[in-house]
């Protein structure tokens, strides 16, 4: 275990994110999301350390816009080496950073 001073969980009040502090830190977190298959490898034959890579791209990318890690696994997929924002991510990252965006169904 880490000299990290653990901090306590609350009963009650809001929520808030695990944010990596560390790119090992984003290791860690990506590592688990590969394991428990939150994020999925591309192929069926590709590497765990391949797979953890491109989870740990899709964390820092979703920090760079303001998504917590949980949000970047499950929205942000990593095609080709590129980091590609989808779903309900869009307009909420728009909305949070102050643009008026109407949702046409």
């Amino acid at each position: 275990m880490s000299n990290k001073q653990l901090t306590p969980l609350r009963a009650g009040g809001r929520a808030k994110p695990i944010m990596p502090e560390t790119f090992e830190d984003v290791q860690r977190i990506a590592t688990m999301a590969v394991k428990s298959e939150l994020f999925k490898k591309g192929k069926k034959d590709e590497p765990d350390d391949t797979t953890i890579a491109r989870c740990s791209l899709a964390i820092m990318t979703g920090l760079d816009v303001g998504l917590s890690p949980a949000q970047a696994i499950q929205s942000i997929a990593v095609i080709n080496g590129r980091c590609l924002i989808y779903g309900d991510a869009v307009p909420g990252i728009l909305w949070a950073h102050g643009f008026d965006i109407d949702q046409v169904e």
